[in-house]
């Protein structure tokens, strides 16, 4: 458990950085969709003008935006493209950071098989997921309750959260896939943003 400990705590910084910029993001998006009042109608009609192609390439397709679900609908594409890059890295990271530093041949020595270590050290990341979805999860149901004039989408919220752990998770193991083949680990995490 001591390589758990020492991974959520070198973690602690990125995590701490991620979810109050997930925070912020998520209330700047909610209060633009509170700035826009009753110029919901006039979004829907703009975007109605939109060829299909670049209304799919918005994410706004057949999304109401004058109703707060709508809006997150929209919302929610760019929450899941930050959650995985944000997992992606983190995947990347977790062995490439040991090759970067040299610190792998200590790590690897210790009275521990190279199963615990690694397998330590994806616990402390999907500690982290879990811990990073449940601040972005909290944060739009309390935004999107705050300015969602009675219409109730949480369960919609815990369902796209739901869906945003299980891309993380994907792209948890493809940056650690990559980090593990690589034979050049300041790559690693650059390389998985990309993808």
């Amino acid at each position: 458990m001591n390589v758990y400990v020492r991974e959520m705590k070198s973690q602690a910084k990125s995590f701490i950085l991620w979810s109050v910029g997930m925070v912020l993001f998520v209330a700047a998006s909610i209060g633009k969709y509170a700035g826009m009042g009753t110029n919901g109608q006039t979004m829907n009609d703009l975007m109605a003008e939109m060829p299909s192609s670049l209304q799919a390439i918005m994410g706004t397709g057949t999304f109401d935006l004058s109703k707060i679900s709508g809006y997150y609908g929209v919302l929610v594409i760019y929450l899941f493209l930050l959650g995985t890059i944000h997992a992606a890295m983190l995947g990347a990271n977790l062995v490439a950071k040991e090759e970067r530093e040299k610190t792998a041949e200590f790590l690897f020595v210790k009275p521990m098989s190279r199963n615990q270590v690694i397998g330590a050290k994806l616990l402390a990341a999907l500690t982290n997921i879990i811990m990073f979805n449940l601040v972005t999860m909290v944060s739009c149901l309390s935004f999107v309750s705050m300015y969602g004039n009675g219409e109730s989408v949480s369960k919609d919220i815990f369902l796209t959260m739901m869906g945003m752990l299980i891309l993380q998770l994907l792209f948890m193991a493809i940056g650690t896939a990559i980090a593990s083949l690589s034979k050049r680990p300041k790559l690693a995490a650059p390389i998985s943003t990309g993808l």
